[in-house]
């Protein structure tokens, strides 16, 4: 039977702090993702590949950046896996 690793309080209150972000902003990754794909799987794929990549970067981090940091992500992953070129405008504050 194998090792089962322990989560520590500190990785535990990361991934708390990952879900908000997750619950913040999935909606809003997601469509910019179905926008451009025009498809519900590979949006919801690519998605899932945004988040991911955002949690190894950044952790729970969650700022005035963060959904910069996705859209971003998101960019650059329908960029090298489907070869679009994308322009999303942010809203500056």
């Amino acid at each position: 039977m194998g090792v089962i690793p322990m989560i520590t309080d500190e990785e535990s209150v990361n991934m708390r702090k990952f879900e908000k972000v997750y619950r913040t902003h999935a909606d809003n990754i997601y469509r910019i993702c179905l926008y451009y794909l025009r498809d519900e799987k590979q949006a919801s794929d690519l998605a899932v590949k945004v988040f991911f990549n955002y949690y190894v970067e950044y952790g729970g981090e969650n700022s005035k950046h963060t959904f910069g940091r996705l859209v971003n992500e998101t960019k650059k992953l329908l960029l090298s896996e489907y070869g679009k070129s994308v322009e999303v405008e942010e809203q500056r504050q």
